[in-house]
């Protein structure tokens, strides 16, 4: 079953460096919508959190997330090669 993507009423970004949501909140005011958001520090998820809702902040990277990402954000996303590119991205990402 194919899956599709999600459709956003403003265009979307995905915060790779999300911290307490400085970013984002520049973001949100210019009238994009952040769908994907990451940081490693977990002290910074609650502030992050608390502004912003929780639903699309992430601690770690996963291939679930990465392949979320492909559907919402790249024009270029390409089901026949899914699996080559989502293991490169998640590999790049955790270096």
């Amino acid at each position: 079953m194919k899956k599709k993507s999600t459709k956003f009423n403003n265009p979307t970004v995905a915060d790779f460096f999300a911290g307490i949501g400085l970013v984002t909140m520049g973001l949100e005011k210019s009238g994009w919508q952040t769908i994907y958001a990451l940081d490693y520090e977990k002290e910074k998820a609650s502030t992050y959190t608390n502004q912003f809702g929780s639903g699309h902040y992430h601690t770690k990277v996963d291939k679930k997330g990465v392949r979320y990402l492909f559907l919402n954000l790249s024009p270029l996303y390409s089901p026949l090669k899914e699996k080559t590119h989502l293991n490169r991205c998640v590999s790049m990402l955790r270096r």
